[in-house]
């Protein structure tokens, strides 16, 4: 996983601890939305390295943008998934069981 953020939303990354978002939460910079994509893709060299796999083998790749309320981006991730190793699960609601009309 690799992340891109500017240092003035978490100050010292050393003191950064077990969870990225409480350290953003503490600092007052919290994300409030994210647009998160997820497509199949091969591995490439550098992360078939850190993942024990061969070049080329299908991996998940995930790209997230998080924004501040007033529409900042606060971080850029772009995350390998061994293909093997992972489900996502994702829960689904109709509008009227959320309480809207469309």
């Amino acid at each position: 996983e690799r992340v891109v953020m500017d240092l003035r939303f978490i100050g010292d990354p050393d003191n950064i601890g077990h969870s990225l978002y409480e350290t953003l939460r503490r600092r007052g910079f919290a994300p409030v939305r994210a647009i998160q994509r997820m497509r199949a893709g091969a591995v490439n060299s550098v992360d078939a390295n850190l993942l024990g796999l061969k070049e080329g083998t299908p991996v998940l790749l995930l790209e997230r943008r998080s924004y501040l309320a007033d529409g900042t981006v606060v971080e850029q991730t772009r995350s390998t998934y061994r293909g093997d190793a992972y489900e996502f699960v994702a829960e689904l609601h109709t509008p009227e069981e959320l309480g809207g009309n469309d």
